[in-house]
């Protein structure tokens, strides 16, 4: 009887371990079998979850699980994080920062590797101006979201893959991060624009002790029931 028990917890830590890898980038981590990313002592809703809502709509749906809207401290922390090429990203409500990195920069990569892509295109040039372009082989992909107060709304985007920019009359392909003021009004959320959502992390049982806690457990129960046959 003991033996078939252990046989049958070796199996289920098995399962479980093989069910999620971990994602894990600058600091910041994520089950792959998780919308939740974890870091700086807070956890983050990825962004493609909430693609297409407004704050009103994703609040409605998450507030009751301890979410919250990014402010902008939160995000310029984030941001920080990652650099994105930028050693500097400021908290204050002059927001309008943006940077561009070298095409396949790590930084952006994962990022997108753990808060979701909320748009990709392979549209390859803007044929008029020839000022914008995208690289045929490795599609423009990016993520976008809402984030602020109540009184103010602002956007935060990072892409990947990315565009040709012109500089000096030549063209050099970048990959970008920004925090921007938002000028939709909230009804007008895109379909590729998310919101980001904040709690403060959660202290989880790590999972070998939750599995120690079972096999214990198991085992009570096991010789629990051979003193009840002996008696």
């Amino acid at each position: 009887m003991f033996k078939n028990i252990l046989i049958a917890t070796c199996l289920l830590v098995t399962s479980i371990a093989s069910q999620a890898a971990l994602i894990s980038h600058y600091g910041y981590e994520r089950e792959s079998t998780s919308n939740i990313v974890k870091g700086g002592g807070l956890e983050w809703l990825m962004w493609d979850v909430t693609k297409g809502m407004s704050i009103s709509q994703a609040l409605a749906a998450y507030k009751s699980d301890g979410w919250s809207l990014a402010n902008n401290n939160k995000m310029a922390m984030l941001f920080n994080r990652f650099n994105f090429g930028k050693s500097k990203w400021s908290s204050s409500l002059g927001i309008n920062q943006s940077n561009n990195s070298p095409w396949g920069a790590q930084e952006h990569k994962g990022f997108l590797d753990l808060f979701g892509i909320t748009y990709i295109s392979d549209n390859l040039c803007n044929e008029n101006k020839k000022r914008w372009c995208y690289a045929s082989d490795d599609p423009y992909s990016y993520s976008v979201a809402l984030y602020g107060t109540s009184f103010s709304v602002y956007g935060a985007s990072v892409s990947d893959d990315a565009t040709y920019t012109e500089i000096n009359s030549k063209y050099q392909m970048t990959a970008g991060a920004a925090l921007w003021e938002y000028n939709w009004s909230e009804w007008e959320s895109a379909n590729y624009v998310g919101v980001a959502l904040v709690r403060q992390a959660v202290a989880e049982v790590p999972l070998p002790a939750s599995i120690t806690l079972l096999m214990l457990g198991l085992v009570t129960l096991c010789l629990r029931r051979r003193k009840l046959a002996r008696s």
